[in-house]
């Protein structure tokens, strides 16, 4: 779940009208780009030994970006376990989601790199 507070610690219902629920069953990965829209990083399984990082954005007001990805979500997928840990964002509209990656018994990194447009 994802909610804006107000300076005095109250949900702001303007914000996706007060709370979004997100699709994600781990605590997601956020950033907020230089206009003020929050980004969030999950991962998500798509088969068998496969895991896709995937990354929403959602406008100032709380709503899913329909100008990102398809419908407000990107996916980056892996041949492997993957857990989005942290979400970046660059100048140019850059991206960047990271996390670690399981693939059997070898472990590493994936970084997966997003296009804000």
């Amino acid at each position: 779940m994802l909610a804006r507070l107000r300076r005095g610690g109250s949900v702001d219902a303007g914000f996706g009208g007060g709370t979004v629920l997100l699709p994600f069953s781990q605590r997601p990965a956020l950033a907020v780009d230089d206009r003020g829209r929050a980004l969030l990083a999950g991962d998500e399984k798509r088969r068998k030994d496969h895991w896709s990082f995937v990354l929403g954005r959602r406008t100032r007001d709380g709503r899913r970006d329909p100008a990102f990805g398809s419908g407000g979500w990107a996916r980056a997928g892996f041949d492997g376990f993957v857990s989005a840990a942290q979400v970046l964002v660059g100048g140019g509209g850059r991206i960047v989601v990271g996390g670690p990656l399981w693939r059997g018994k070898r472990y590493g990194i994936a970084l997966a790199r997003f296009h804000a447009h």
